[in-house]
């Protein structure tokens, strides 16, 4: 199945959402400014240039069926969230289409790629745990069953830290104390300057938050 990438930079959040659906299938991204003509089976992702914002679009074109959804991002937030937006709806305008093309209800929504607790809990800590049911289940289609093991989850998982050098690491661990999972980088006796990260240091501190 090819993917049609036009005028954004979604692509790996678009990839990623589509094998939800068709873990099974051979996906092929490509990405173009412009597409004259299209090979099938295929789903055609496209952002367009409108007098109010970016108009958003996503069509599908599998066992001649075709369908198609679009939306309107206005520019009423910084370039950062601007951007983000216009993701998180097409995220949605695909979600939809396949949903309704192969029955699935994926139980997290559009969410890909990304630790759920570890958000649910940023965006608790930023905006209240309301607000934060209500972003995971309206915005990102998350159900009401895996918002509530989140919730679970967040109560109850560590925060994972990871410090740099025994400083860092000692004074964590005295104002922190069993309320995080710590870990330190260097052992003790390691030189910073020369020191390189192995590959489950760098694992680590990906895992941490």
């Amino acid at each position: 199945m090819k993917i049609y990438i036009i005028n954004h930079n979604f692509h790996y959040e678009i990839e990623n959402l589509t094998r939800v659906f068709f873990p099974n299938e051979k996906l092929e991204l490509i990405k173009a400014d412009s597409v004259d003509g299209f090979e099938y089976p295929c789903i055609i992702t496209r952002i367009d240039d409108d007098e109010k914002g970016k108009t958003v679009f996503v069509e599908i074109n599998l066992d001649n069926k075709k369908e198609s959804c679009s939306a309107l991002v206005k520019p009423e937030n910084s370039t950062e969230d601007y951007t983000a937006e216009q993701e998180r709806e097409m995220a949605i305008c695909l979600y939809k289409l396949l949903t309704a093309y192969t029955g699935m209800t994926p139980p997290w929504g559009i969410l890909t790629g990304v630790r759920p607790i570890k958000l649910f809990r940023r965006l608790t800590d930023q905006y209240g745990l309301e607000y934060t049911k209500n972003y995971f289940k309206s915005s990102l289609l998350v159900t009401d069953e895996k918002i509530s093991l989140a919730e679970e989850t967040e109560k109850n998982e560590q925060l994972k830290v990871v410090a740099t050098i025994f400083p860092q690491y000692d004074f964590l661990r005295a104002i922190a104390g069993d309320k995080i999972e710590l870990s330190m980088l260097l052992k003790p006796g390691a030189e910073t300057h020369s020191y390189e990260p192995s590959p489950q240091d760098i694992i680590a501190i990906q895992k941490s938050d």
